[in-house]
């Protein structure tokens, strides 16, 4: 197995056991795959400046996985360039499916694979504009699969530029293999100097200065590096295509390399050196971290006690007046300008722990900053909603009482209340945030008051109720069209929520006694008597009531009753009294009338038809002939009155009836004493019932 000699170039010869069978050689090279994580790109293309709108390049160089060039093509690569100054539609995005992103355009590019381990790129930007070009080996022949080393690139097209440096031996590429040369052996030089200088063990900024350097070695090596491999592969592939002035350019970066190499050899021994220099401004630093946190979150006097203490974070100041936006801004002004420079302070530390690696140390202090930081940008928030909230409460009171919608009303304090609750729950714990939150829930716990109160049940009276329930008075709504909602807003009715419920609910119960009222009146004044004449006397009126009529007799009653039961009757105390004595009256003498009527017309016949009756029954035929004409003259005046209810209702009408009915079961009790008496007489003859 040679695979650890990797793809060199080496002779075969043939022997036979330990004897060579030949002295002739043949040379052999064995065949490498890519490797994608080692293979590079370079050329104008892939640099910032090149000309918007003509065509570009650069050359991938395929590498093995030891770092040597490819000598043969064939290998797999996929380049994507991205406009990323454009912004599609949404729609072309989802057509492109979940890996497509809204702030991107793809380049068409073109790969030409020159069959010796290069391959060139071509392109246009079609534009001015940013740019990323990603490159992938796609990892032909088993090779590593994947990004190329230093991909993806960024490049910058600009306008009104030379189309000669988007060639490959143009001044753009030059230029940028001079510079990067340059500042390589600058930062080399810079290092080494800075890493051999001796720090002082009491000045703490000599021994920053010296591992500032280490750590800035440290950080851009791989970058670095990468660009030397970059640089020196465009370098050879330039001489080899026969560019001018490549000798002395590689040369430069050779020597700028081998500085960079000492460089790098020098940062472990200077980092040994200063171990014990590190290891006293450690301590030091962490005695220092200590004392900072303290100062920041421990006791009423730190730092965090002293930001949560300021003034913004509470609704009214130190004498209860409210605060008001204006002055939460000043406050908070202050606020900001005391974070900054705890911001400074912070820093500072933060690199001094970075520098002597100790980053720890600084997370809780870094969280307090953050955390005050974040308190004040909500705390902003919360008081631009406080201000929105009483910009429309403030509108809100202008309105007119009369032309209030309480629909619209509610939906704005819905919104303003989601705005409330959509408050940072850092800012909830602050007396500022708990005035907005119940100024907000106290409006909208009033506008179902505002609602009840703008009924149109609502009579004087209930205003004064009002008023006196409050402790307030005011003019109200049927004494001034002008009023504002302000003016009902300042009786502060989401104090006195159950007494204005209470208040309106009377309201609308005495509203519908008012209508059951009127009802009645309309109802029965329109009520009159049934009449059919009497068999024996057309003139007599026999009366009755319709049977609907007396369905709504029954019902009128149980109505009259329910709002006796009521206890908000006493504003018809009379009026609901006097129905149900009319109603009670109308119904008790209909049963008597109905009585009279039926025993009147069973007797009318026997005691005033019949002269045996009146010769065996003198005195209750004598009786009877008196009754005979008061059932008459009932009847017909009550049918000449012909309202059911006036009719029913005349003074004395009752015990009148009762009288009447006296009188005719005494001539009935009689009447029936003589028939019982003829029955004994002629057991065999039959005897019509009463009932019949």
């Amino acid at each position: 197995n040679y695979e650890k000699y990797g793809p060199v170039e080496v002779e075969c010869r043939l022997k036979l056991g330990s004897k060579a069978l030949t002295n002739g050689t043949v040379g052999f090279s064995f065949f490498s795959v890519t490797e994608a994580a080692t293979s590079l790109a370079f050329g104008p293309g892939l640099l910032e400046g090149v000309a918007a709108g003509a065509p570009t390049s650069f050359v991938i160089q395929a590498k093995d996985r030891s770092g040597a060039d490819r000598i043969c093509g064939m290998d797999e690569f996929v380049v994507s360039i991205t406009d990323l100054d454009v912004v599609k539609p949404l729609e072309e995005v989802e057509d492109e499916g979940d890996d497509a992103d809204e702030n991107e355009e793809r380049i068409d590019a073109f790969i030409m694979d020159h069959n010796d381990g290069t391959y060139t790129v071509e392109y246009t930007a079609p534009k001015a504009g940013n740019y990323r070009i990603d490159v992938e080996f796609e990892g032909t022949f088993k090779g590593g699969a994947g990004p190329i080393k230093g991909s993806p690139f960024f490049t910058t097209a600009v306008d009104d530029a030379d189309e000669s440096v988007n060639t490959l031996d143009g001044p753009l590429l030059m230029n940028s293999i001079r510079t990067a040369t340059k500042q390589l052996k600058d930062f080399s030089d810079k290092s080494i100097k800075g890493m051999k200088k001796k720090p002082n063990k009491e000045d703490v900024k000599s021994l920053i200065a010296v591992k500032e350097h280490l750590r800035n070695v440290a950080e851009k090596t791989k970058t670095l590096e990468t660009a030397i491999d970059i640089n020196y592969a465009a370098l050879l592939y330039l001489k080899k295509n026969g560019a001018d002035k490549i000798d002395s350019m590689i040369n430069a970066l050779e020597s700028a390399k081998e500085l960079w190499q000492d460089a790098s050899a020098l940062a472990p021994v200077t980092a040994n050196a200063i171990v014990p220099f590190n290891r006293i401004w450690v301590e030091k630093t962490e005695k220092k971290m200590e004392m900072y946190l303290r100062e920041l979150n421990m006791g009423t006097k730190s730092k965090l006690a002293d930001f949560k203490g300021r003034a913004f974070w509470n609704y009214t100041d130190e004498k209860g007046n409210k605060l008001g936006h204006a002055a939460a801004n000043k406050h908070m002004k202050d606020a900001a300008k005391f974070l900054k420079s705890e911001r400074l302070i912070l820093d500072e530390n933060a690199h001094l722990c970075s520098i002597f690696g100790i980053d720890e140390l600084c997370k809780e202090p870094k969280e307090i900053i953050e955390t005050m930081e974040l308190d004040l940008e909500k705390m902003q928030d919360l008081w631009g909603v406080a201000e929105s909230l009483e910009e429309y409460i403030t509108s809100s009171k202008g309105l007119l009482w009369s032309a209030v919608d309480p629909e619209a009303l509610e939906d704005g304090g819905k919104l303003q209340l989601k705005a409330v609750k959509g408050l940072h729950k850092n800012t909830r714990w602050s007396d500022a945030y708990k005035t907005v939150d119940k100024l907000c829930k106290d409006f909208l716990s009033t506008i179902p008051l505002i609602t009840l109160l703008g009924a149109k049940c609502m009579r004087p009276r209930h205003w004064a109720m009002l008023m006196k329930a409050t402790g307030k008075t005011f003019t109200p709504p049927y004494e001034d069209d002008q009023l504002l909602l302000g003016g009902i807003l300042a009786l502060n009715l989401h104090e006195y929520s159950n007494e204005v419920e209470e208040i309106c609910d009377q309201a609308s119960k005495e509203e519908k006694m008012e209508k059951q009222l009127e009802q009645l009146d309309a109802r029965w004044s329109s009520i009159e008597f049934i009449m059919h004449p009497y068999a024996g006397d057309p003139d007599v009126p026999l009366l009755g009531i319709g049977e609907e009529d007396f369905e709504a007799l029954e019902n009128d009653q149980l109505g009259v009753q329910g709002m006796l039961a009521s206890r908000f009757v006493g504003q018809f105390e009379v009026e609901v009294t006097g129905w149900h004595k009319a109603l009670f009256g109308v119904n008790e003498a209909f049963t008597l009338v109905q009585e009279v009527q039926r025993t009147w017309s069973y007797l009318e016949p026997l005691f005033i038809g019949s002269d045996e009756v009146k010769r065996e029954l003198p005195e209750d035929a004598t009786r009877f002939a008196s009754i005979d004409v008061s059932v008459k003259d009932l009847l017909k005046r009550a049918y000449k009155i012909r309202n059911i209810k006036e009719a029913f209702n005349e003074e004395g009408l009752q015990e009148k009836l009762e009288g009447i009915q006296e009188q005719l079961e005494m001539c009935k009790k009689s009447l029936k004493d003589f028939l019982e008496g003829r029955q004994r007489q002629f057991p065999r003859y039959y005897f019509v019932s009463e009932a019949d």
